[in-house]
């Protein structure tokens, strides 16, 4: 399964454990919302994973 995290601070200890965990059996992606600069780039990473979080 792919996981898209988009995250817009530092999450801390939470956010790592969950990351951590999803890595274990899926292939995760971390994308910090204040550096992304190809939005058009963004919406095919939302519509390519099968589950997006927002932290």
């Amino acid at each position: 399964m792919k996981i898209l995290y988009l995250v817009r601070s530092e999450g801390g200890d939470t956010l790592d454990a969950f990351i951590r965990e999803h890595r274990k059996e899926h292939e995760v992606t971390v994308l910090r919302i204040g550096e992304v600069q190809d939005y058009d780039g963004l919406i095919d990473q939302v519509f390519a994973a099968d589950k997006v979080i927002s932290w």
